[in-house]
């Protein structure tokens, strides 16, 4: 998918020379010139192996041939943006698009190093599927496009957050020593499979009970 040029030489006899293909052929988008310019832009990637004959200028041309060997390799695709970078924990599934250059048919987007289900639009444009399973808990994951060999490689990874979806709150939300409203207990609520932790910062209360939990709960103090 990207240009190429490359002369070949010869050396004895008498110049210039024309050169032509007299055996195998060269990489599909490729083509060899008389003066021996390989050029053109490859469309698929591999190993081709031909001959190359250069044939004098002298009154009874003399010619030379040699075998050669080319290989053309898939490139290593570039992401530039992600249609969205975030989502909120506990969504659902759903498709994203990736947006940028390199993609060949056979590419394969991956989430951390795991595959996702892989839709190539064209050599710029891919979408996935990202299953609600991968947006379970919080944290940052890395989205990358996979060539495959010959050359190919792995593209940069793009970031992609899942924020938390908790939120939490107290009850009472402050007290008075000695008034009415003062107890020895304070009530936690939090969203379900949201962890908490519960610590003083005064030196004349302690946590007697509830230090952690997950979703509702209570703290006791003394």
């Amino acid at each position: 998918g990207l240009a190429f040029s490359e002369t070949l030489t010869s050396a004895g006899g008498f110049p210039p020379y024309t050169w032509a293909i007299s055996g195998g052929a060269l990489p599909a988008g490729l083509t060899l010139s008389p003066s021996g310019a390989i050029s053109g832009t490859p469309t698929a990637a591999g190993t081709a192996i031909f001959t190359a004959t250069a044939m004098d200028s002298s009154p009874t041309p003399l010619s030379a041939s040699a075998i050669l060997t080319l290989t053309v390799n898939n490139p290593i695709p570039t992401i530039n943006s992600l249609g969205t970078t975030s989502a909120t924990a506990g969504a659902a599934g759903f498709n994203l698009t990736i947006n940028g250059s390199g993609f060949l048919s056979a590419a394969q987007a991956q989430w951390n190093g795991t595959p996702l289900a892989t839709t190539v639009v064209s050599g710029s444009l891919i979408t996935v599927v990202i299953p609600a399973a991968n947006l379970a808990a919080p944290g940052t994951f890395a989205i990358t496009i996979v060539n495959p060999a010959p050359g190919g490689g792995t593209s940069y990874a793009a970031p992609f957050t899942v924020t938390s979806s908790c939120s939490y709150g107290i009850s009472p939300a402050s007290m008075t020593i000695g008034g009415a409203s003062f107890g020895t207990t304070i009530a936690v609520t939090a969203t379900a499979g949201c962890a908490w932790t519960a610590s003083s910062n005064s030196n004349f209360l302690a946590i007697a009970s509830g230090a952690s939990g997950n979703g509702n709960g209570s703290v006791g103090y003394s």
